[in-house]
C-alpha cells in the first residue's frame, strides 16, 4: 500500500503537467483550422461578389447597344436584347459552373432574361435581397433560402445580385446570380484536408446551419445550430474565435470562427471534432503514464516490505521534483543512484518528465511552423503580381516561397491548356540551384494516369509505387531520383485548372499542416489564374459588344437607304 501511494502520486502529478499546456494547443490548432476555412468563405464571396459586377457591366452594354432603354414592353429592341443576354449569360455559367443560372430582372422583379438551363425565375420583388440592391444600389449575397430544384424538389441557394446602372447614374435593372449551397461547399471544402472525425458546418445569420461536411444530407441541414451545440449563441455573441468542448450526445471539441464578408453577413464556420480523435496526445501521454505508473507500483510494491527504512528520504526527493514538474518546471529531475526502486521510481519519472517536455516542445514547433506558414501566406497574398493577376510571375514568386518554407528539392506550377489535353508548366524552381525554368509541357496521351488522378490531393512517399506518380518516371516527366511528391490541385470555381507539385529526393512523410499550406497557395495561384482568365473574358465580351454595336449601327443605315432612294 505505502509502495503504491507515491507512486500513484508521480502519475497524477506527471499528467497533470502536461494535460492543460496540450489541451489548449489542440484547441488553438482547432482555431486555425477554422480560421482558415472563414478565409476561403470570405474569398469565394469576394469573387463571386466580383462576377456579378462584371455581369452587370456586361448587360448594361447590351442594353445600351441593343437601346432597349425600357425593359417592361415588348419591343423587337427588347427581343434583340433577351437573345444576347441569354447568349452570355448562359455562356458565363457554363464557365464558371458556379452558378445554377443567372437572370435580368427589371426595377419590378419581373425577369427580362435568363441564363439556359434552369426553370425560368419567379418574381424577385418582395426578396429581401432584391429589396436591399433597389435600396442600397449595391451589389448583395442574400441568406440562403429554399429554392425549387429542376427536379421538383426544394435545395437550399443563395443568391449573388448586383444593381445595373446606365450611363446618366440611374439603376436600370438588377442582375442576380443563383448558387446552391453545396456548390460553395464543393469549392471551399473539396481542396481543404478534411480530417477524420471532425464534422464542418457553415451557419447563417438566423443560426441556421446551410452546409454540413462530410455528410451533406445530415439532418442537420437546415436546423438551428443551437439544438445541436447549446452554447452556440453565446459564443457567436462575441464575434471572436473560440474553442469549447460539449458534451450533449459525445464530447467534442467545437472550434468557432466569425467570416468576415463585404456584405456584412453574419456568418460563421463550426467545427466539431470528436474528443477521442482530438485528444490523441493525451490519450498516448496518459498511457504511457499509466503503463510507467503500474510497472513502478508493482516493483515498489514487491520491494516495500524490504526496503520501508530507506524509502523516506527517496521518497521526499520524488515528491518535491514532482511538485516542480507540477508547477511547471519540466527541467526538474530526480538524482538516479543505484539499481533499487527508488532509482527504478526516479528513471521512470525523469522518463516521463522527458515524454511531456519532448511533447511539448513538439506541440510549440508545430506551432511556430503554423505560425511561419501563415506569415508566408500573408505576404504572398499581398504580391503585386498576385494583384495584377499575373500568373506567370505569381507562379514564379510562389515556387520559390513553398520549396523555402517546407524544405523541399523542387516545386513546380502547371495549367491546364484550353481544351485540357495538355499541362504547361508556369514555373519551376530548383532549390539547389536557385534557378527557375517554364519550358516542360506534359501531355495527356503520355500520363493518363497523373491526369485522372490530379483532382485530389496526393501525397506520397514512395513516387515508384504510386500510379499516377510512376506514369511520369514512365515517361522520364519527373526525376527518377524522386521519392516523395506532394500534388495538390488548383481549383476556380469546383474545376481542377491545375497543380502544385512539390517533390523530394529523400523519403518524406507529407504533415497535414504542409498539405494544408500548399492547399492555401494552390488557393491563392487560382486567384491569379481565375483573375487572368476574367480580364481576357472582359476584354472578349468587350470586343463583341463593340462589333454587335456596328452591326446594329449598319442595319439602321440600311434600313434609311430605301427611303433616301425614294426621296423621302
Amino acid at each position: 500500500m505505502f509502495g503504491v501511494l507515491p507512486v500513484s502520486m508521480v502519475g497524477w502529478y506527471a499528467y497533470r503537467s502536461g494535460d492543460t499546456a496540450i489541451t489548449q494547443q489542440i484547441a488553438e490548432e482547432k482555431l486555425v483550422e477554422a480560421s482558415q476555412l472563414s478565409d476561403q468563405v470570405s474569398r469565394f464571396l469576394e469573387e463571386r461578389l466580383a462576377n456579378i459586377k462584371t455581369v452587370a457591366t456586361i448587360a448594361e452594354n447590351l442594353i445600351e447597344d441593343e437601346s432597349a432603354g425600357n425593359l417592361t414592353g415588348a419591343s423587337p429592341e427588347r427581343t434583340a436584347l433577351e437573345q444576347a443576354i441569354t447568349e452570355e449569360f448562359t455562356k458565363f455559367v457554363q464557365d464558371y459552373r458556379t452558378y445554377s443560372n443567372i437572370a435580368l430582372y427589371n426595377l419590378q422583379g419581373n425577369v427580362v432574361a435568363q441564363s439556359q438551363g434552369s426553370a425560368r425565375e419567379l418574381n424577385q420583388r418582395d426578396a429581401a435581397y432584391f429589396q436591399q440592391v433597389l435600396n442600397t444600389e449595391q451589389a448583395v449575397v442574400s441568406e440562403p433560402v429554399a429554392t425549387a430544384a429542376t427536379d421538383g424538389t426544394e435545395r437550399l441557394s443563395i443568391y449573388i445580385a448586383a444593381p445595373v446602372i446606365d450611363a446618366a447614374g440611374r439603376m436600370i435593372a438588377v442582375v442576380a446570380a443563383k448558387i446552391p449551397v453545396e456548390f460553395i461547399g464543393n469549392a471551399v471544402f473539396r481542396t481543404a484536408s478534411l480530417r477524420e472525425g471532425t464534422t464542418y458546418r457553415l451557419i447563417d445569420s438566423s443560426g441556421n446551419v446551410f452546409q454540413n461536411l462530410p455528410d451533406p444530407e445530415s439532418n442537420a441541414m437546415g436546423g438551428a445550430i443551437a439544438e445541436l451545440l447549446p452554447l452556440f449563441p453565446e459564443v457567436s455573441a462575441q464575434k471572436q474565435q473560440q474553442a469549447w468542448l460539449s458534451n450533449d450526445e459525445s464530447e467534442q471539441l467545437n472550434a468557432y470562427a466569425p467570416i468576415r464578408t463585404a456584405t456584412d453577413l453574419d456568418w460563421s464556420v463550426i467545427t466539431s471534432t470528436e474528443a477521442r480523435a482530438a485528444f490523441v496526445p493525451q490519450s498516448q501521454l496518459l498511457r504511457a503514464i499509466a503503463l510507467g505508473t503500474v510497472l513502478t507500483a508493482l516493483a515498489a510494491a514487491a520491494l516495500g516490505a524490504l526496503l520501508a527504512k530507506r524509502a523516506t528520504d527517496p521518497i521526499q526527493r520524488v515528491t518535491k521534483t514532482v511538485e516542480r514538474l507540477g508547477q511547471g518546471e519540466l527541467e526538474a529531475r530526480i538524482p538516479v543512484r543505484g539499481n533499487d526502486e527508488f532509482a527504478i521510481l526516479g528513471s521512470n519519472v525523469n522518463q516521463m518528465a522527458a515524454q511531456i517536455q519532448n511533447l511539448l516542445k513538439t506541440l510549440r514547433q508545430n506551432a511556430e511552423q503554423l505560425s511561419h506558414q501563415n506569415d508566408v501566406l500573408a505576404g504572398l497574398a499581398q504580391n503585386e503580381a498576385l494583384i495584377q493577376g499575373n500568373a506567370q510571375e505569381v507562379a514564379k514568386a510562389f515556387t520559390e516561397a513553398i520549396a523555402q518554407t517546407i524544405q523541399v528539392d523542387q516545386v513546380s506550377v502547371w495549367g491546364y491548356t484550353s481544351d485540357r489535353s495538355e499541362l504547361t508548366c508556369l514555373d519551376r524552381y530548383d532549390r539547389s540551384a536557385q534557378q527557375h525554368s517554364q519550358s516542360d509541357v506534359l501531355e495527356m496521351a503520355h500520363a493518363q494516369e497523373y491526369f485522372q488522378a490530379i483532382d485530389s490531393v496526393i501525397a506520397t512517399t514512395d513516387a515508384p509505387d504510386h500510379p499516377a506518380i510512376y506514369s511520369l518516371l514512365v515517361n522520364q516527366q519527373i526525376s527518377p531520383d524522386v521519392q516523395s511528391v506532394l500534388n495538390v490541385p488548383i481549383q476556380i470555381a469546383g474545376q481542377t485548372a491545375g497543380v502544385v507539385r512539390c517533390d523530394r529526393v529523400a523519403d518524406r512523410t507529407w504533415q497535414a499542416d504542409e498539405q494544408t499550406f500548399v492547399t492555401s497557395v494552390a488557393n491563392l495561384i487560382s486567384i491569379a489564374m481565375e483573375s487572368e482568365f476574367l480580364q481576357q473574358e472582359v476584354s472578349h465580351l468587350l470586343r463583341r459588344v463593340s462589333d454587335c454595336g456596328r452591326i446594329i449601327e449598319q442595319r439602321k443605315i440600311e434600313k434609311r437607304r430605301p427611303n433616301i432612294d425614294n426621296g423621302t
